[in-house]
Formats: C-alpha cells, structure tokens, sequence
C-alpha cells in the first residue's frame, strides 16, 4: 500500500463560516436621550456585522398638549391680543370681554403687548381641561383685568409676575378645587377700589312742602381674590393684597320749608377681605425676612351726614346714619399660615 503526500505548505482545507445575521433593535431617541439605529450581528459568532449610530434627541411629542416622552406640558406664548384671541372663544358683551381658553398646554401671556379698551372689562377664563397660565408685566396698572378659573377637577396654576392689578370687582375668583397661585417678579399688587357713594337725599326749597329725602347707603367693597377650594400662595416677589373700603354714605337733604325735617343721611358701606378662601397658606420661595405679603382688609365707608330741616318755632332735627365696618384680611374663622 502507498502513502498520500501533502504538497509542502499546504494545509487540510477548513470550510468557511458563513454568517447568520439577526438584527440588534434600534432605540428611539426622546426629548431627553439619544436613541439609536438598528444593527446586524451574527447570531452563531455575535460579530457585529452593520454597526449602529446614535441619533439625536428630538423635539416633545404632544398629546393632548403633553409630551407622551417626559410628560411636560406644551407652552404657548402669547404677545397680542390678536393672537391669544385666535386661541380663545371671545364673548363680547358690549361692557365685558371673555376669552375661554381651554386647553391642557401651559400658557404665557405678556399683558404690555397686549391692547384693551380702557372702556371695557377684560377676563381671562381658564375652562375644566385649563392647568397653567402665567402673566406677565413690567409695573403697569391694569384696571379691567379679571381672572377667573373654572376647573374643578385639578389644581390650577396661576403665576402672576410684576402685575398691578386694579378693580372694582373681584380680581381673582377660583371655583377650582385648589389655586396655586404664585407671585413672582419684583412685586405684585392686587386691591379693588373703595365702593361707590350713596347718593345725595333731595332737598326742599322754602316755598316746597316736604322733608329732606335720605341719603344712599354706600357701595360694600369686594374682595379681590375670591376662592371655592383651597389657596396656596407662593410668595417669591413683594406682594400687597387689599380688600375694598366701603363707599361712603350719601348725605341727607335738607328742608327750608317750615316744619320740615332733614333726610336722614346714609349708611357707609362695609369694607371687605382680602382673601375669601377655604384655606389659605402663604409659602416663601425665599427668605421671609427679604420677601414681604401683605394683607389687609378695607375699612368701612363714613355714615353720611343728616340734613337740615326747618321748624315752626323750633330747629328741626338732624340725623345722621351710622358708619360701615371694616373687614379683615380674611374670614375671621380660617386663619392664614406661613411657611418658609
């Protein structure tokens, strides 16, 4: 028998591997991490076969105004009243101008852009699906500027920076189950101004038969912040709250025919809180010592004077109506708490 012979240099042949290719899963990027593409490997060796590359973090993806990545909520920044207007449901009732914006997305809104009509009462109405509205100034007094916030079902935000806010009427009125309600800036002042006077009791000539007629009872002032739930305060600027004076009361006539009695003048109008709420906390978001609150209820309107009436042989009496009271700063049974 012969022997097989193997050329010099040469080795038995090895048959060559052939690949099994399986993919690596790709990563999807998010608002707040890279993601990755998709890759090969081989599933019997794990070479890696098509490497992967990163992929950039991309914008928020909104649902529903909230991001389904990292669940912020959309913000949306409003410099005109053309342009919030767009986005709101507008009632204009000749005296009166709502906006209803009901949304979930966050929204800022610069009120020195914005132009009203000093003639007209503007209010900002937040509907049940509303969760955040900032707003923003420099130091000018808004007289016809209200908010008022219709959710019921969770906590709205409502951040008020460096606003002077001026009314009559309530500034501020909440039926939410609780207001967050943040100062910030440098300061922010919110007060309704003192109710309106009684009005002057007629009066009668000599030659006229009659009494003087009674004075008007003056105007109770309001509150400017007015809430149904609870009210957390967050006091990060120099803040003052102040209830509305009671209007004075209006004087009574007077009488120049003989006989005849003065009106009786009027009652003075109630002051009223500064806060109307369920609860009330005040937290500091800074040193209590450098960030200041305060508030104060109104004081109650004078009683007006009585008129001068005229007698027979006598001088007919005078009567004057008693003045109104003040109010505290709040309702006299929930008392506010501070917190640093």
């Amino acid at each position: 028998g012969g022997t097989s012979e193997t050329s010099p240099g040469t080795s038995p042949s090895t048959p060559v591997h052939q690949h099994t290719p399986v993919a690596i899963p790709g990563v999807t990027p998010t608002c707040q991490n890279t993601g990755l593409t998709e890759g090969k490997k081989c599933s019997s060796c794990g070479e890696i076969l098509e490497e992967q590359t990163e992929i950039q973090v991309v914008e928020h993806s909104y649902v529903n105004s909230i991001c389904e990545y990292c669940g912020t909520k959309s913000i949306a920044t409003y410099t005109s009243y053309d342009e919030y207007s767009r986005k709101c449901t507008v009632s204009d009732s000749g005296n009166t101008v709502t906006l209803t914006y009901d949304t979930y997305a966050s929204v800022v809104i610069d009120l020195d852009y914005m132009s009203f009509d000093a003639n007209k009462t503007y209010v900002f109405a937040f509907g049940s699906l509303a969760g955040e509205a900032k707003f923003i100034s420099r130091g000018i007094t808004y007289k016809n500027v209200r908010f008022v916030i219709n959710s019921r079902t969770t906590p709205f935000d409502l951040i008020l920076e460096n606003l002077v806010l001026e009314n009559k009427d309530t500034i501020i009125t909440s039926n939410a189950e609780k207001l967050n309600l943040t100062f910030a800036g440098d300061s922010v002042t919110i007060y309704t101004t003192k109710g309106s006077d009684g009005s002057k009791g007629a009066s009668y000539g000599a030659f006229q038969i009659g009494n003087g007629g009674n004075g008007g009872a003056g105007q109770n002032g309001n509150s400017p912040i007015v809430c149904s739930g609870a009210l957390e305060i967050y006091c990060g600027a120099t803040v003052v709250l102040k209830g509305g004076d009671g209007g004075n009361g209006g004087a009574g006539g007077n009488s120049d025919s003989s006989g005849s009695s003065g009106g009786v003048g009027g009652r003075g109008g109630n002051g009223a809180h500064a806060i109307k709420a369920t609860i009330t906390n005040v937290y500091f978001l800074n040193n209590k010592n450098s960030t200041h609150i305060s508030i104060s209820g109104g004081a109650g309107g004078n009683g007006g004077a009585g008129g001068y009436g005229k007698g027979l042989m006598w001088i007919g009496k005078t009567y004057a109506s008693a003045g109104g009271h003040g109010d505290d700063a709040l309702s006299s049974d929930r008392p506010i708490n501070y917190y640093e």
